[in-house]
């Protein structure tokens, strides 16, 4: 059984917003059908991503706007159906207001420490105590291979102008359902048809424009890899969420260059076609990647 949920959170100081451990209040839920106090979470519709289901069931058990952050931890339990499997993600609260419902009849703000206690299970006290001690992320840089455009070998043209084909076309669109819950606030691509291609169902869900960035293609990026990673670094360092496409000759070596040292440490990452990954950063430090492989359906883990 797949589920996905969120750690809920609000500032109690401006300093928390740039990655600090200052005061943090979490969002905790009380279910009366069992009559306790847990995390925010569900299951996964059909069809449906896990970050989008994460995002979705925040929403409807807070009535919370929430922005998706670095994934916090993951819990395998047995449950009557059997085992169940439930990723969390850090989400940041952005407006929003709780109404009461059957399934969920209360919401409380709680500083981290107290909502360690209030839980429940020991399963979300252990989540909910790794995030007190972690800091927030204050960038988020989603990098998204380009998607599916037919073989390079058919195609007569300039391979610049070459096209999404048709699963290019729908792994585009099922990126609208995944890039928004992020939060996006800057896009940008290499210039090349196939990589705008791939992003621009994003900008026109979220209205957000897209800036072609040559040093983001292959050529430039042979080229010079540091004017590359420069520009890289000056995104995550305005904060906030960029999301950019490029090609799987730069994706690889550009997510080793990023990670070097930072406690996490990416070598030989993988980049399929229409594989997002989501890299989390506290001033300017990588501590978090998590790999989309392609854009798809959640699948049992």
């Amino acid at each position: 059984m797949l589920a996905a949920g969120g750690l809920l959170w609000q500032a109690e100081s401006t300093a928390e917003r740039d990655g600090s451990h200052g005061r943090r209040e979490l969002a905790v839920v009380h279910r009366p059908k069992y009559d306790d106090w847990s995390l925010p979470k569900g299951k996964v519709d059909p069809g449906e991503q896990l970050v989008v289901t994460a995002r979705r069931e925040v929403s409807e058990e807070t009535g919370a706007v929430a922005v998706c952050g670095q994934v916090v931890g993951e819990q395998r339990y047995r449950v009557a159906a059997g085992m169940k499997y439930v990723r969390y993600w850090a989400m940041r609260y952005g407006g929003g207001d709780f109404t009461a419902q059957e399934e969920v009849d209360e919401l409380l703000w709680l500083p981290t420490r107290q909502a360690v206690r209030k839980l429940s299970y020991q399963h979300d006290r252990q989540l909910a105590q790794r995030f007190a001690d972690s800091p927030i992320a204050d960038a988020t840089l989603l990098i998204v291979r380009h998607a599916k455009a037919g073989k390079k070998r058919r195609w007569k043209g300039d391979d610049n102008l070459r096209p999404l084909d048709a699963d290019g076309i729908t792994q585009a669109q099922l990126l609208t359902s995944v890039a928004p819950c992020y939060g996006p606030d800057r896009i940008a691509t290499a210039d090349l048809v196939r990589c705008a291609d791939t992003l621009r169902p994003v900008s026109q869900e979220t209205g957000i424009p897209v800036d072609i960035e040559p040093l983001l293609g292959r050529d430039a990026y042979a080229g010079s890899p540091k004017a590359t990673l420069d520009w890289v670094r000056e995104q995550v360092a305005a904060g906030g969420t960029t999301l950019i496409c490029s090609q799987g000759e730069v994706i690889p070596d550009l997510l080793t260059r990023l990670s070097a040292r930072s406690p996490i440490q990416l070598r030989r990452p993988p980049a399929r076609k229409g594989s997002v990954w989501v890299l989390s950063f506290v001033r300017g430090k990588l501590v978090g990647a998590d790999y989309d492989a392609d854009l798809a359906p959640a699948t049992p883990v």
